[in-house]
């Protein structure tokens, strides 16, 4: 789609392992974007991996590098979109406790494993899952692509929070500007209710005039903005209070 929306996967933020972030890290690292949207796409390359996972749309025409993130892109981690960062993924994970024993990542006598639901019925989404945890399971990862009738994970194990990592939307699929894709991700009742998002993250700081502190509330950030209007060259501005 020229819109560039589609399957992104999502976290349950209150349930092991990826409360823990370094685990979704390497998470990213390990899954090479590019395959996904290949095998998406079935081959039709109708679907393309971001090259920065920042959740903003525009990959088609260039407009996250070239116009919402000109001057700071080199600030993002790209998690190598296009290849399996394995190195960073194991640092990562031994960071947080686990170590290696017979090809598997364990803590604890406990193995690594992701379960990932999401809908049967996006047979797109069941090809981009299966490829996902192909690339898992060859890093030493238990993972496993369980699929719900659609009715089943949208109107039970998704919105009641009954997953480790789910499958959703990773931007909102009917906009283009930043405020409505960041709302989404921070200050949406998806992100409070079914992933329960922390309130608080500590991120480096990019802007000084919007804060000095790494710790931050995004959705009282985004809450505090309001989108330009379509056609302007306004830059979001902060609501007066």
């Amino acid at each position: 789609m020229p819109r560039h929306w589609g399957m992104g996967m999502v976290f349950n933020f209150e349930e092991e392992p990826v409360d823990d972030p370094r685990v979704r890290k390497a998470i990213a690292h390990v899954i090479n974007r590019e395959n996904v949207a290949k095998n998406s796409g079935a081959g039709t390359n109708s679907k393309i991996a971001v090259s920065y996972p920042t959740g903003l749309t525009g990959e088609f025409s260039g407009q996250v590098e070239d116009a919402w993130l000109e001057g700071v892109v080199d600030e993002f981690d790209t998690y190598g979109p296009g290849t399996a960062q394995t190195d960073e993924a194991a640092q990562l994970l031994r960071d947080a406790g686990y170590e290696k024993q017979d090809g598997t990542w364990t803590k604890d006598g406990e193995a690594l494993a992701l379960p990932i639901k999401g809908p049967a019925g996006f047979s797109d989404w069941v090809a981009g899952a299966q490829t996902i945890v192909s690339q898992l399971k060859d890093f030493g990862i238990e993972a496993e692509a369980v699929m719900k009738e659609n009715s089943s994970y949208w109107g039970q194990d998704y919105p009641n929070s009954n997953f480790v990592v789910g499958l959703q939307g990773w931007a909102s699929y009917s906009q283009s500007y930043p405020y409505f894709h960041y709302k989404w991700i921070f200050n949406s009742w998806d992100a409070t209710n079914a992933w329960n998002l922390p309130s608080e993250f500590s991120a480096a700081v990019l802007h000084e005039d919007v804060r000095s502190e790494e710790a931050v509330e995004p959705a009282t950030l985004v809450s505090g903005c309001r989108p330009r209007a379509p056609g302007t060259t306004e830059a979001t501005e902060p609501i007066p209070s």
